[in-house]
């Protein structure tokens, strides 16, 4: 909606704000209580929340003249924010605006987040083909846990196509995502370290980035995974979940060598995937206490793989398939066809060996 037609809208919430904590019917989407801290900054000018302009009509800027008419000083927007296109290359005249639902940056010409304030966002983020932008360090990026008038507040978070995108900070403090956390196509981007991150509802994804690094420590829940086609990737630290609720998928990472202990991951309800990762020795960190696989076992094209880790304890997997790991040794393949029940497993293409003997439950 272009901004001339919310003239009416400013005149009739110029005098809106927040609702008090604790009372008071909330306006919009997002209803401010104990629980969270809403409507409140760090900066005295914005510290009562009865100076604090709310609006709730969705927002989509495109030019230089969509940001006429924007409130003066404090404003909160209880609904969607969108700023698109080439013609946006500063964020500067939103003015006093700190905070919002959802944000979405698609396809402009920011380098970098330069609000005012710092910019909460409570709902989902999108930051999408923005090829000059570097940083997302002045936001503030956390799911609203707080009431909500209408049903429940979901958030999801993807980042894509960000050519110089080269830090995560304003997700660094991000620990729930009710959908998916998408990560893909941002080269430039530094290690990523999301160390208060405990849920992703959806599916965890990290391709084609130029992390060296990913950490997820106080990951419980998650369900899906995949880390594919990152070319600076040299390290994936473990996590806590016990149970991975779809595919894990671990493709063409050629510098990972390292994977950190996932001691708690008994589960994975859909297939395993690890292939064409060439300095990748050893799957001792990601096997350790594996119990299950639901779906197929994709083992190929790993050409420094050496050891299986204790892929073979597994009590279940489902069919299969340990190809093209040219130092990986046929007995350490045919040990998982040996030991684990009611399995099938193909293996061709992998070191050969003579004599093997199957040290199953050790």
């Amino acid at each position: 909606m272009r901004l001339t037609l919310l003239t009416g809208l400013l005149s009739l919430t110029a005098t809106a704000c927040l609702a008090d904590v604790g009372g008071g019917d909330c306006i919009g989407e997002r209803c401010k209580d104990d629980k969270t801290d809403a409507g409140t900054t760090t900066d005295p000018a914005c510290a009562d929340p009865a100076k604090v302009t709310e609006l709730t009509t969705p927002l989509v800027l495109r030019t230089a003249a969509d940001f006429d008419g924007l409130p003066k000083g404090c404003w909160s927007l209880n609904s969607n924010l969108r700023v698109e296109g080439q013609a946006i290359s500063s964020l500067a005249k939103l003015g006093d605006l700190i905070e919002v639902n959802d944000l979405e940056l698609v396809d402009t010409a920011l380098t970098s987040v330069d609000t005012r304030k710092q910019l909460k966002v409570w709902g989902s983020l999108l930051v999408s083909g923005n090829t000059k932008l570097a940083a997302l360090n002045n936001l503030a990026v956390k799911k609203w846990e707080g009431a909500t008038q209408g049903g429940a507040w979901s958030v999801t978070y993807t980042l894509r196509n960000n050519a110089l995108l080269a830090n995560l900070d304003g997700l660094k403090y991000i620990q729930k995502v009710d959908g998916d956390l998408r990560l893909t196509d941002n080269p430039k981007l530094g290690a990523i370290d999301l160390g208060e991150l405990t849920t992703v509802g959806g599916a965890l994804v990290v391709t084609s980035s130029g992390a060296p690094s990913l950490g997820f420590a106080q990951l419980t829940k998650v369900g899906r995974v995949e880390i594919g086609s990152n070319p600076a990737l040299t390290t994936v630290r473990g996590f806590s979940a016990t149970t991975i609720g779809g595919d894990f998928i671990l493709r063409a990472n050629p510098l990972l060598s390292q994977l950190g202990t996932m001691s708690s991951l008994t589960t994975i309800s859909g297939a395993l995937t690890i292939d064409d990762n060439d300095a990748l020795v050893d799957l001792a960190g990601l096997t350790g206490t594996m119990q299950r696989v639901s779906g197929t076992v994709t083992i190929s094209g790993n050409a420094n793989l050496t050891g299986l880790g204790s892929l073979s304890h597994a009590t279940a997997i489902g069919t299969s398939s340990i190809v093209d790991n040219p130092r990986l040794g046929y007995c350490k393949a045919i040990e998982v066809d040996h030991c684990v029940p009611n399995s099938t497993v193909t293996i061709s293409g992998n070191l050969t060996q003579n004599n093997c003997a199957c040290w199953c439950g050790l």
